[in-house]
């Protein structure tokens, strides 16, 4: 495929990723529900799914089983794996999803992460595995290839991450060697939610980002443009997503 899209004069990229919590679900256009609960005829069988906890995205969604530690290493040791895959496979720049609820982000946010031990607590626990991850990706991905990160800045719902968000731009550019983060506002709360209602006071965790902004790619608003303005001087800081 990369050879088939390079011959074709563009870049091949990849992008990484691992539902965690919201996998075993149906297909979009099925309504995207848990397969558990899906009475499609000849839907596919359902898989246990994991999490940070064995607490489930939502109601009517089936327990996560809790990783381990063990888990999380062989977790972290199957990214480096895919991304060395990638490289030998001939892409040139390659994403982590890390956004949405999925498996990243479900342990970056207090909605979804109550762990007690290095995985969880305080911020630093909580983006541990973003950076282990970014860090095992690297390390078996070409340092003159770009490595792209995929973040959701904003839960959606109270108590859930914000601004702390940010403090994981610099560690994972300094520590994960990763070129690139991309922002995402709100879509994809970790608790399930799509398009989640704002609540006071998301507009400015967005808007901090403007502190960064030199170092920030973009912040996309599923909605169309981001409720803010841009940061002095940084005209280019909201773009709509192309």
């Amino acid at each position: 495929m990369a050879e088939f899209i390079k011959e074709n004069g563009a870049a091949a990229a990849l992008q990484l990723g691992h539902a965690g919590r919201k996998a075993s679900r149906d297909y979009p256009w099925f309504g995207y529900g848990p397969l558990a609960t899906s009475d499609r005829p000849g839907r596919e069988r359902e898989w246990q799914s994991v999490g940070p906890t064995d607490a489930p995205v939502g109601e009517g969604w089936p327990v996560p089983t809790r990783l381990t530690v063990a888990d999380i290493e062989l977790v972290v040791e199957a990214y480096a794996k895919a991304a060395k895959r990638a490289d030998d496979a001939g892409f040139d720049a390659i994403g982590i999803h890390a956004a949405h609820g999925y498996l990243i982000h479900s342990f970056l946010s207090p909605l979804a992460n109550t762990r007690e031990d290095a995985y969880g607590g305080d911020m630093d626990g909580r983006m541990r595995l973003a950076l282990e991850v970014a860090s095992a990706v690297r390390s078996q991905w070409p340092g003159h290839k770009p490595l792209f990160y995929r973040l959701s800045t904003v839960d959606g719902e109270p108590g859930g991450c914000c601004r702390q968000y940010y403090s994981l731009e610099s560690a994972a550019r300094k520590r994960g060697g990763c070129n690139r983060l991309f922002f995402w506002r709100y879509f994809g709360s970790c608790n399930g939610q799509h398009d989640a209602t704002l609540y006071d006071g998301q507009s400015d965790c967005v808007r901090g980002a403007g502190a960064t902004g030199d170092q920030t790619d973009r912040v996309i608003d599923h909605g169309g443009w981001a409720n803010h303005g841009p940061a002095p001087g940084r005209d280019d800081f909201t773009q709509r997503e192309s």
